[in-house]
């Protein structure tokens, strides 16, 4: 059952005119809050998705920058070894060379 309620307007100079809108009924009141509620939960279950998927991404993004930093300090880690090795190579080098200028000499 239509209820009807009635809404004055003016126009101008005019007398009023009435118009009688079609108030919704309880049942559609109802029905279009339980839409809207079911809108808001889509909504959030979206928001709740695209935030779960964005979490991911970015765990998967700290995985490889840690990897990548842990295979840079293990290159340099390495190196340094390399360079230390040659530097007491040649300390080693050196001291045969001023053995052998001293028998040389003598």
């Amino acid at each position: 059952m239509a209820q009807y309620n009635t809404y004055y307007y003016e126009e101008g100079s005019a007398a009023r005119q009435i118009d009688r809108g079609v108030l919704p009924t309880r049942e559609d009141r109802e029905r279009e809050l339980a839409e809207q509620k079911r809108r808001e939960k889509r909504e959030r279950m979206r928001a709740h998705r695209r935030a779960k998927l964005a979490g991911r991404r970015m765990s998967v993004g700290m995985a490889f920058s840690a990897i990548l930093i842990g295979a840079y300090f293990v290159a340099y880690v390495h190196i340094q070894n390399q360079i230390t090795t040659s530097m007491d190579n040649i300390s080693g080098l050196e001291k045969q060379i001023a053995e052998i200028k001293t028998e040389n000499a003598a």
